[in-house]
């Protein structure tokens, strides 16, 4: 239950809510839609800590209200050990708050400023060729997987096949966002191998060219409790630097890929090192009933503008209420590259304000950090990324694997194109 002295109100209803997501330690946020009570704001004033506006590649996202943790007690609650194991099964996401070291600023901005220019990787690695040594050296440059939004991509030592690549989140020209990928092997084919060996250079890797990734905590409660949930050691791999920057961010995506779950990849884990990101991120299953929620809305004649600019063709909208009414086609659906059928209503701001007033929304500070499991395909965490800063920012996200895993089935390493199976979207290109 609310605390007796938040003020009543539609805001007070809404946080409420027994359909809310709610997660311990994380303030509460909720949006704005511009037709709020100023005396209920007014009155609100004690519990907000910000109003923050997003807006990602052109579109509004609207108006977020950043609020105290206090504002909504949630009462009797299970052990917090308990509430965490349930998160990561269910493939929820998990706010890691303060976890990790930071980065000033001042060199966030100055990476950023040395990826822009032309060969802008190159001189990168340049910078670091002393920490490098010969096992890590720069070499040749290689194909480009996706040449709309691929800038470098660099061969790294001569025995291992690894490779580091710098491109663009998207081809918006108000988007000044970079990201740089570290792995190995053939692109796309070898997205989801489990060469471990192969996994631990990458790890070495990127942790010479981030020295900060080597200061992360490794043997705290979080670390112990990642052995106990997996029940391995866990390597962090596969690291990517998200320079994010105004107007830049993810659309919808999740990180799974199809195959078994024992020795694959088990979740991704995201640090904030500057500034700041806002985040949607909810299991795939709690996103397809936000979407279900957002079709009635609209079949019930509200948002009318939104039906006529995202689905305007004649029966467009009874396609994806039919769609919707079983459940593993929609949750395939949405897990498909950009939502799929469902695509241009999840990149809806109205949409995304559905999912912050359903309790899916959260503010990465420097240092803070967000877990988010992966159990296969239909148990895995949708998210949705925005800058949240006038400025460039910084994060650094790690996929979780193994290891020590099990080897991996001989019916299944000998099935032609069996590494071509990942359905979704290829967040690792």
């Amino acid at each position: 239950m609310t605390s007796p002295d938040l003020p009543e109100g539609i805001l007070r209803d809404l946080l409420a809510s027994p359909d809310r997501a709610a997660t311990p330690g994380q303030p509460p946020i909720c949006s704005l839609n511009g037709e709020e009570d100023p005396h209920e704001l007014a009155a609100w004033s004690p519990w907000i800590r910000e109003r923050l506006q997003l807006s990602r590649r052109g579109v509004d996202h609207g108006e977020w209200l950043i609020l105290t943790e206090d504002a909504v007690p949630l009462g009797p609650q299970p052990p917090i050990e308990a509430l965490w194991e349930q998160h990561w099964f269910e493939a929820r996401p998990i706010p890691i708050r303060g976890w990790a070291p930071t980065v000033p600023i001042e060199d966030c901005m100055a990476w950023h400023g040395v990826l822009r220019r032309p060969k802008g990787l190159r001189a990168f690695l340049s910078e670091r060729s002393g920490a490098l040594g010969q096992t890590f050296a720069p070499g040749s440059n290689m194909h480009l997987a996706d040449p709309h939004r691929d800038l470098e991509r660099i061969r790294i030592g001569s025995d291992h096949d690894l490779w580091v690549k710098l491109g663009r989140l998207s081809a918006h020209d108000q988007d000044h966002s970079l990201r740089v990928r570290h792995s190995f092997g053939k692109e796309i084919v070898d997205d989801a191998s489990r060469d471990i060996e192969a996994h631990r250079l990458v790890a070495e890797m990127a942790e010479i060219l981030w020295p900060i990734a080597a200061r992360f905590p490794k043997q705290d409660e979080w670390g112990e409790r990642l052995v106990r949930w997996i029940e391995q050691p866990v390597l962090r791999t596969q690291h990517i630097a998200y320079f994010n920057a105004p107007e830049g961010g993810a659309l919808w995506h999740h990180d799974a890929f199809d195959e078994p779950l024992e020795g694959g990849q088990r979740g991704v884990l995201y640090v904030q090192l500057a500034g700041r990101t806002a985040w949607l991120a909810c299991s795939i299953d709690a996103l397809c009933k936000r979407m279900q929620e957002f079709l009635e809305y609209l079949a019930e004649g509200e948002l009318p503008w939104v039906l006529a600019e995202s689905l305007p063709g004649a029966g467009a909208l009874d396609g994806l209420i039919k769609l919707s009414e079983r459940f593993p086609r929609m949750r395939r659906e949405l897990g498909r590259p950009g939502g799929g059928a469902f695509g241009p209503l999840l990149g809806r701001g109205e949409f995304s304000a559905l999912c912050a007033d359903a309790g899916h929304a959260y503010l990465l500070e420097p240092g803070d950090a967000l877990l988010m499991p992966n159990h296969g395909l239909e148990r895995t965490v949708m998210h949705s990324v925005f800058c949240a800063d006038p400025h460039v920012t910084l994060g650094l996200s790690m996929a979780l694997r193994e290891d020590r895993p099990a080897p991996v089935p001989e019916i299944r390493r000998h099935v032609p194109g069996a590494r071509r199976s990942r359905r979704g979207p290829r967040r690792r290109v």
